[in-house]
């Protein structure tokens, strides 16, 4: 890698720069790092595009360990991951393999892993602001991992599965890095002064924008958006909200994406588990959230349906982001419509290494 020209060795510094990362706490390979800024283990790296692509394109992914030996074949365990991934989760996804996806592309000798994971698609155009956006936004990995892995480890810990803590020896008894602080000292005290979407004209803007295309349509105010966007023969909802607090993180975007696909519990939670896992390898839609269940009124019993929930603290606002947010949310509609109902086909980690 040309560590002077590159979009993705240009992310690489950028990141490394805005966590501080220290040659005492990493180790660097020839597309990325590892890095321990506490107990887990974050991989970052970066896969160019190889079949010819323009504009040339990078893929950058952000990983930090958290569950291994993970029950993947228990439907407890897959409900549980898909119910309480919206609410342990907020700007990254939680992937775990499928079982059909681990008897194909496994190692053979290892077992499931459950991560946390960003990815984004860099581009000569994006790559300063986009690196930059995605340090800020994944950096909430580790510092959850932390989080989770003390009060709330006996919810995930189940069915044999335990924490992937890889805190290596030459760390020492060297504590946790100080920038696993930067939600408590920066994200949440501005997350309680008023959200910064608020009264900025963004949302009426995008929605006369979309109003204009052919099969969307919705309405937008100074509080948020809904728009809808063909889907087969129904639409998929897209929603931009700022009236509701994120509850560690407090006032910012809540993003979300419905998709018309309905079936019973278990069902949506595979399909959450698959295309997470997909977002975390080369499909060009950026992971920002999680795919998860969500309750239907009115629905009858024993019925859920598939949604995709980001949320930007408003610490990371910036003029243009609202808009950004929603062309991703209305490409991840699109791409969607042949990808629901299995993933195994779709699924090849090849690019971007093994699960």
């Amino acid at each position: 890698m040309d560590n002077k020209a590159t979009f993705g060795s240009r992310a690489l510094k950028t990141l490394a720069a805005f966590w501080n990362v220290t040659n005492a706490r990493s180790r660097w390979r020839d597309d990325g790092f590892d890095w321990w800024p506490g107990d887990f283990r974050v991989s970052v790296s970066v896969f160019r595009r190889v079949d010819g692509y323009v504009p040339e394109t990078w893929m950058l992914t952000v990983r930090t360990d958290f569950l291994k030996d993970v029950p993947i074949h228990d439907e407890k365990f897959v409900q549980l991951a898909a119910t309480t991934s919206r609410f342990f989760t907020s700007t990254y996804a939680w992937v775990y393999p499928l079982a059909e996806v681990w008897a194909q592309h496994g190692q053979s000798d290892a077992s499931p892993r459950l991560w946390f994971s960003n990815t984004s698609y860099l581009t000569d155009e994006n790559v300063e602001w986009l690196s930059g956006f995605t340090a800020r936004m994944s950096i909430m990995q580790p510092i959850n991992a932390q989080i989770q892995s003390k009060g709330a480890a006996d919810i995930f810990v189940c069915g044999g599965a335990s924490l992937d803590k890889s805190k290596p020896s030459f760390l020492g008894n060297q504590g946790l890095d100080p920038i696993l602080e930067i939600a408590a000292q920066i994200y949440v005290p501005i997350g309680r002064e008023k959200n910064r979407w608020l009264g900025s004209g963004e949302f009426s803007n995008i929605i006369n924008r979309w109003n204009t295309i052919e099969n969307c349509y919705g309405n937008g105010d100074d509080a948020g958006l809904t728009l809808e966007t063909s889907f087969g023969d129904d639409t998929a909802l897209i929603m931009l909200r700022t009236n509701e607090k994120h509850p560690q993180l407090g006032e910012g975007l809540l993003a979300t994406l419905q998709i018309p696909f309905f079936r019973e519990p278990l069902v949506i939670a595979n399909e959450c588990a698959g295309l997470n896992l997909l977002d975390a390898f080369w499909n060009d839609i950026p992971q920002f959230g999680c795919w998860h269940p969500h309750a239907l009124r009115g629905a009858q019993e024993n019925v859920e349906g598939l949604a995709f929930t980001t949320f930007i603290p408003n610490s990371l606002h910036q003029p243009g982001l609202a808009s950004v947010i929603t062309n991703w949310m209305v490409i991840a509609g699109v791409l969607r419509r042949g990808e629901i109902g299995g993933i195994l086909p779709l699924f090849n980690p090849a690019i971007t290494g093994s699960i």
